[in-house]
């Protein structure tokens, strides 16, 4: 399986604060059956935003070496999850560490609230070629299927991802029962983990898998955990 979605850099973003405990989320990480996983860490328009992407490349590199040193059998893929802000598509031409990986197709895009001007920057993104993933869609007021704006989104080629610990109850059965709904409609191309720290592993990709195996099929359960993000991954044509 593939994780697209963690926080797991350590010391500079908002989950691990040692090079320790990040080895730990990567050695739990192995065992539970992930082959590469993306790191992700919030980025965002504010001044530093250059001095900060410097510190998360040697961050990158030096968790990359000492990954390496102890064995630990998964990939790492660089990445961001982007605060949305109008000018998104501005600020991706001086920043390509923001794409996943090597490739400058796909980014993973989050909200706070702020969707002003989001149709004229996904029409902009689209244009040049750049497709989001839209972060853990189930926690927005307005990812509904009866929401005009959702079904924007959904037919105008975002990518829509759910975090694996709404599938499964972490956030409580309202919040469960609504990931539950994306994913049996359609509007889920991808699940990830959303994973900031060891004791969120509790909510693995390994734990879903039966979960969207019992909702939607083998075929797309496997689609959702393996297919799409090693499509994201190589900035290929998605399944949709």
């Amino acid at each position: 399986m593939i994780d697209i979605h963690t926080h797991i850099l350590p010391i500079i973003d908002d989950g691990p604060r040692s090079y320790e405990e990040a080895l730990s989320c990567l050695h739990e990480l192995a065992e539970t059956g992930i082959s590469k996983v993306c790191l992700t860490p919030h980025v965002n328009k504010t001044a530093g935003q250059k001095g900060r992407d410097r510190k998360i490349q040697e961050i990158f590199d030096e968790l990359m070496r000492l990954k390496n040193q102890e064995n630990i059998a998964v990939d790492l893929v660089s990445g961001a999850e982007i605060f949305y802000t109008p000018d998104v598509p501005a600020l991706l031409k001086d920043n390509p560490a923001w794409f996943f990986g090597k490739q400058r197709r796909y980014i993973l895009l989050e909200f706070h609230g702020n969707i002003f001007g989001i149709e004229k920057v996904l029409s902009e993104l689209l244009s040049e070629g750049i497709i989001p993933v839209l972060a853990h869609i189930e926690r927005y007021p307005w990812s509904e299927k009866k929401n005009p704006l959702f079904s924007y989104f959904r037919n105008s080629g975002m990518i829509m991802q759910i975090n694996a610990g709404s599938l499964l109850g972490k956030y409580g059965w309202l919040m469960k029962r609504k990931a539950k709904t994306l994913v049996r409609q359609g509007f889920c191309h991808v699940v990830a983990s959303d994973t900031h720290e060891l004791s969120d592993l509790d909510y693995s990709l390994e734990k879903v898998r039966p979960v969207l195996t019992k909702l939607v099929g083998r075929e797309i359960s496997e689609c959702l955990l393996v297919g799409n993000p090693e499509k994201i991954i190589a900035g290929s044509t998605m399944i949709k």
